[in-house]
């Protein structure tokens, strides 16, 4: 199951960020989002309810994870990206900043600098 999940995860990441123009399939490395079961669970729920553009649910649910565990960098990540998509810019690069001081993960890391660099991007083209 946990390679099934780190495969969607990671097709669901690469398909929002080609669509949005901001990456290329080569540019994005798989992570895993937890060893707990309900985490993973609560996380493919909120995929599927991001992918149906329920941006509220979605982020429900990624709270709810975040309750069971506080410092799990890929969560808050996947929260800054569902800010993102709702159009909150500034939250979503403050909570991305939260996960880059929490992970350990290298994979995880060149993620969420991506993420980062793509809002900062955004940010400077609506500055003007």
């Amino acid at each position: 199951m946990k390679n099934i999940t780190t495969v969607t995860r990671y097709s669901l990441v690469c398909v929002a960020l080609i669509l949005g123009g901001c990456a290329s399939v080569d540019n994005i490395a798989p992570y895993r989002i937890s060893d707990n079961s309900a985490v993973v669970a609560l996380a493919d729920e909120a995929y599927a309810l991001a992918s149906l553009e329920k941006y509220d649910q979605a982020k429900s649910k990624i709270e709810r994870a975040l309750r069971m565990e506080p410092k799990n960098a890929a969560l808050w990540l996947e929260l800054a990206r569902i800010n993102k998509f709702q159009g909150d810019y500034d939250d979503a690069l403050n909570l991305a900043l939260r996960a880059k001081s929490l992970t350990q993960e290298p994979r995880l890391e060149e993620n969420i600098q991506l993420f980062i660099d793509e809002l900062m991007v955004h940010d400077y083209s609506h500055s003007f």
